[in-house]
Formats: C-alpha cells, sequence, structure tokens
C-alpha cells in the first residue's frame, strides 16, 4: 500500500501533466487563431512576444527541471506564473473589452480541483486583482465606468463559478471517499470472515490429524511390520506431521490477525531446543540422507516464547530440508551479539533469486512457486513480535543463508 505522501506526489505529478497538455494546446491553438479576423482591433505583436516566452517557460518548467522538484509546491508556483501570464495576454488583447478574460476562470477551476483551499483563494484572489486593475488603466476616461461595469461583471461571474465549482468537486470527493470507506470496510469484514473459517476448520482438523499421527507413531513402532508395510507406514505419518504442522500454521496466523496471540517470554537454552527440533525431523532428514549440523554454545539463551521459538525453527529448518538435494548439508547455529542471540540456519540447497528473496516472506508466497507457503510469513510475524528481525543473505556458493536475532536473555 501506498503512503500518503507518495499519493500526493502522484496526484500532483498527475495534475503536472495535464497543466503541460493544457499550455501547449492553449499556445497552439492561441497562435493559430490569432491569425482569424476581429471585430475589435489588438495589437497582435505583444502576443506574439508572450507566446514564445510561455513556449521557453514550458519547457524549462516541465522539461528541464528535475521530478524532485515536483509536488503541491511546483503546481502552485505554475498557477501563479501562469496568472503574471494570463494577466499580460488580457491587457495586450483589449482588457476586460477583449475575448480572453476565459482563461482567468479556467486557471481558476484548475486551481478549484488541485490545490487546498488556501492556496485557491490566493491564486483566485490574484485573478480578481488582475482583472480590477484593467479598469484603471482607463483611468480619467469616458471608458473608466464601463470598464469598471465590466470588471465588476467579470468578478461576479468568476466568485460565481469557482464557488460552484468548489462546492461540485467537494461533494464530488465526498461520495468519492465514502465509497472508497465502504469498499475498504467490506474488505476488512471479508477478511474478517476468512480468518474466523480459517481459524475453525483448522481447529476442528487439529483433534483428528493428532489422533492419525498417534496412531500411526504407535503402528510405526510395532517391529513385526513387514518392511514394505513399515516403510508406507513412515511415509504417512511424516506425511501427517507436515499437515500437522501446516494446521498449527494457519491457527498461529489466524490468532495473529484477529490480535489473540499471548507471549509468555522466559530464558530459553537455545541447544535443548535445537536438540529437540532436529529430532522432529529425524525420518525427513534420513528420508533425503541430509547431514545437519549444530553450533551452539550450551549456556546461550534467549528471550523468547518457547514455543513461538520451537515454530520459528521447525518452518525454517522445514523450509531448508525443501530445498536441500538429496545428500545435502544443514548448517544451524546461534551467537550472542549486542545483546542479541543471532540464529543462522544455512544450506547447499537450491538458491533463492534475489529478486524472490524481498517477497519470500509475503503471505501465500512461495520460493519455489510449487504452491503456497505461508510457514515464512508466519515465521517473520512470530519473530518481529518478539522485538527482532529475519533476512536472507546471499551466500558466495549453492544454498541459502537465513538469519534472524532475537533477545538475549541475562
Amino acid at each position: 500500500m501506498k503512503k500518503p505522501a507518495e499519493k500526493d506526489l502522484e496526484k500532483y505529478l498527475h495534475f503536472e501533466y495535464l497543466s503541460e497538455i493544457f499550455t501547449w494546446l492553449a499556445v497552439i491553438i492561441g497562435a493559430l487563431l490569432s491569425f482569424l479576423p476581429y471585430s475589435l482591433f489588438f495589437d497582435r505583436k505583444p502576443l506574439y512576444i508572450l507566446i514564445f516566452f510561455v513556449s521557453i517557460f514550458s519547457i524549462v518548467w516541465f522539461r528541464l527541471l528535475p521530478k524532485k522538484f515536483s509536488g503541491r509546491e511546483k503546481n502552485f508556483i505554475y498557477y501563479l506564473v501562469s496568472m503574471f501570464f494570463i494577466a499580460l495576454v488580457v491587457h495586450f488583447t483589449r482588457g476586460v473589452e477583449g475575448y480572453l478574460v476565459f482563461l482567468y476562470y479556467l486557471t481558476s477551476i484548475a486551481t478549484v480541483v488541485s490545490m487546498p483551499l488556501i492556496q485557491t483563494i490566493v491564486i483566485v484572489g490574484l485573478a480578481v486583482f488582475f482583472i480590477l486593475v484593467e479598469a484603471f488603466f482607463y483611468l480619467g476616461t469616458e471608458k473608466f465606468l464601463m470598464s469598471l461595469s465590466l470588471v465588476a461583471l467579470h468578478i461576479w461571474g468568476l466568485i460565481l463559478v469557482v464557488s460552484y465549482a468548489h462546492l461540485i468537486f467537494r461533494e464530488e470527493t465526498r461520495a468519492f471517499i465514502k465509497k472508497e470507506q465502504s469498499l475498504v470496510n467490506k474488505e476488512k469484514e471479508i477478511d474478517r470472515l476468512r480468518d474466523e473459517f480459517v481459524f475453525i476448520i483448522s481447529h476442528e482438523l487439529r483433534s483428528p490429524i493428532t489422533a492419525i499421527r498417534g496412531y500411526l507413531s504407535i503402528i510405526a513402532q510395532n517391529k513385526r511390520l513387514k518392511k514394505k508395510v513399515a516403510s508406507v507406514v513412515e511415509k504417512m505419518f511424516r506425511d501427517s506431521e507436515v499437515l500437522y504442522r501446516l494446521v498449527e500454521d494457519l491457527l498461529e496466523l489466524s490468532r495473529i490477525e484477529t490480535g489473540n496471540l499471548k507471549f509468555n517470554p522466559s530464558a530459553i537454552i537455545i541447544r535443548k531446543i535445537f536438540t529437540q527440533v532436529i529430532k522432529e525431523f529425524k525420518l525427513h532428514l534420513k528420508e533425503k540422507n541430509i547431514t545437519i549440523f549444530s553450533k551452539v554454545s550450551k549456556d546461550l539463551k534467549t528471550l523468547a516464547d518457547e514455543e513461538r521459538l520451537r515454530k520459528i525453527l521447525e518452518n525454517l529448518l522445514n523450509n531448508s530440508i525443501k530445498q536441500v538435494e538429496e545428500f545435502g548439508k544443514i548448517n544451524i547455529s546461534a551467537q550472542k551479539t549486542r545483546g542479541l542471540v543471532e540464529f543462522k540456519i544455512t544450506d547447499n540447497g537450491i538458491s533463492i533469486p534475489l529478486e524472490r528473496q524481498k517477497k519470500i516472506f509475503e503471505k501465500l508466497y512461495s520460493p519455489n512457486q510449487k504452491g503456497t507457503e505461508i510457514g515464512l510469513y508466519l515465521t517473520k510475524k512470530l519473530i518481529e513480535l518478539q522485538e527482532g528481525k529475519i533476512e536472507i543473505q546471499p551466500t558466495e556458493v549453492k544454498g541459502n543463508n537465513v538469519i534472524f536475532t532475537l533477545p538475549a536473555a541475562s
């Protein structure tokens, strides 16, 4: 999702683009129309000089100025400069009696649509001032009173048009915001129902899967099973473990997204957790003949929720096992550094491309694109909720290097 500052910049860049198109259309069409005959005479030479300077200004303003200057201030300055150019154009085309007073209206309406109220008042006030000034060029002549009448008419028309445009634009904006808010609320309700559904389904699946794992474990311990049957039972047990972890991940994710996840931090001996987690993956490691090395001092402790730390290590180790080919190697280690414990899981499996490393911890993103993977997203959430960080660092050779930190226990 874009930040408000980014949305504002995008909006003003769009207005800047529209202003450039409008300026060039005004210059080109204005120059062509100047060749037509008109009942009111005016000197065309000053008009051509102004068209030349407006063209130079447009090239510099829209094409040569770096994009870093783009934004509200640049648009406001553009409208100010436009008012000065319009004042000169109107003056050299017979002032308030001429044909081009409508340019004040166009610029004022553009300001209403694209700028905040204060800037709009400044621009419209400047337009009123320039229109008023035009009448005083006839001061002391018999045209002065007629010019004042035209000035009053133009100012009244300008204020009326600007007020009406402001009212319409404000109502349109309110309707748009209301519609957007309605869509956001609808999406939130859908997300809430989805999370609730996932939680209920996961909770209902948990008990039968646990029972199936228990039965398979008992059957697998029977030494009288034939080799082929024992192999099938062992595979079924491994698959039931995968399914069990998936259900556990879904339950944890639902708790996080509904704000119901509670942590019980304590000083945990890391070596003990390493041993337990590696033991859980004994069958998976044996199936692919993977060698795993563990390196951590026996007294090193971290301050974390033990159940969630085990879940983090299970998900990361499970991911490494997926990436590692047969007879591969996995290294798991931990060391204390600047009040933190740095955990590192390195493997010599299939390297995750750099362009995917930034997305790997996103929700439902799979690093190998063979399906969805919520484990890594959950892992990142569990680490961050315990004041830690996780990242994938590039390796010089084949493989992956996942590093995460958690607070060290004193």
